[in-house]
């Protein structure tokens, strides 16, 4: 895979910071947000997350999302930009911030109980080595979701940031990184990718 190189998005995404959360698009942020939380609320029941990252979070939208479900949880967010993660820190007052990349997490291992990755794994470098990150982090057990933007047949094409977002690759992403899959779907009229893999055997496989 070769998205845009990491320093051209910092950079990009240091100069969006400030305006970020006034973007238009976050009507369909919210809406995929909304969407990768119910799965796992889906799958855990009353289960409540003790401690939940966002990887690429960005201003910490999803999280503060998700500290509205799950109040007592620690959040936890991880992402590249600085500038991004002093608005998180702005507006996430409950959450910690890292800087740092998907391929590198400064997070201890088995410390997660649920990690997302929404619109941000187009800019990853190594989606392998990120995704095994991710499971390092993630306790036994515990979840992953992944969703981002999928462009329907040729318009995949035009856009060479989306062009891997297809299910068999993500799938071998999963399966590679030793997640079971337990749910792969398309969303929001078909321009999302969504898929939730679990850190061990799923319920079938007892």
């Amino acid at each position: 895979m070769n998205p845009t190189p990491e320093s051209e998005d910092r950079q990009c995404f240091n100069r969006w910071a400030a305006t970020y959360e006034k973007n238009i698009a976050q009507i369909f942020i919210d809406r995929l947000h909304r969407h990768t939380l119910d799965l796992l609320v889906k799958q855990t029941g009353e289960k409540n997350p003790a401690v939940i990252a966002d990887i690429g979070c960005g201003t910490g939208r999803l999280l503060r999302h998700a500290g509205k479900r799950w109040p007592a949880a620690h959040l936890i967010g991880v992402d590249p930009s600085p500038g991004m993660l002093d608005v998180a820190r702005r507006l996430t007052p409950t959450g910690v911030f890292y800087e740092g990349q998907a391929e590198a997490l400064p997070l201890p291992d088995d410390s997660v109980d649920a990690a997302f990755c929404t619109l941000s794994i187009h800019h990853w470098t190594e989606p392998l080595k990120g995704v095994l990150e991710i499971v390092r982090i993630l306790r036994p057990n515990g979840y992953f979701c992944l969703a981002d933007i999928s462009l329907p047949g040729v318009l995949s094409l035009m856009d060479h940031h989306f062009k891997y977002n297809h299910p068999e690759t993500w799938k071998s992403l999963f399966i590679q990184a030793g997640l079971t899959v337990q749910v792969l779907e398309r969303s929001l009229a078909g321009f999302a990718l969504v898929m939730l893999g679990k850190n061990g055997p799923s319920s079938q496989d007892h």
